[in-house]
């Protein structure tokens, strides 16, 4: 039964889309026969494959730069309280700042190309990660830790 209903859901909104075509005009609304015959010859020639792998290789190397350090830092600051204090408030700003606002200034800096791309993914994954690790450290029960201490663990 969710199978034909979503079958239903999926008619209407293409034909919802191909009214909106009809009524704005295909320079405005784009119907979907065209979407679809678009979509079809980059397929073919192969631009889907050249610019998907673009894109795919900024996101590989943006999650790296920023995920890596993202992930190992609340490690550090863990044990550095003093550091953790000083670097705070600006991790916390850091994360704040839009980074779509920032998108100019990444492109004065590092240029057009792949790089200005890439920094602006390790800056959205450098604060999603670094907070999401720090929570996780943060929510470690105490007695667990206790309960290691006890078996001497070393720090290989």
């Amino acid at each position: 039964m969710r199978r034909y209903d979503r079958l239903v859901v999926l008619v209407v909104l293409v034909a919802l889309w191909q009214g909106a075509s009809a009524v704005f005009g295909a320079q405005w609304i784009t119907g979907p026969w065209v979407t679809l015959q678009a979509f079809w010859r980059v397929l073919v020639n192969g631009d889907l494959w050249h610019h998907g792998s673009y894109t795919l290789s900024a996101a590989l190397l943006g999650f790296a730069i920023g995920g890596l350090p993202g992930a190992g830092l609340p490690f550090v600051l863990r044990r550095m309280h003093r550091l953790r204090a000083v670097l705070d408030p600006y991790l916390v700003a850091g994360y704040g700042a839009p980074k779509v606002a920032l998108t100019p200034l990444f492109i004065i800096w590092f240029g057009i190309g792949l790089a200005s791309k890439v920094a602006l993914v390790a800056s959205v994954v450098f604060f999603l990660v670094f907070f999401v690790t720090s929570a996780g450290l943060a929510s470690v029960d105490q007695k667990l830790i206790a309960a290691a201490r006890v078996f001497a663990p070393t720090r290989a």
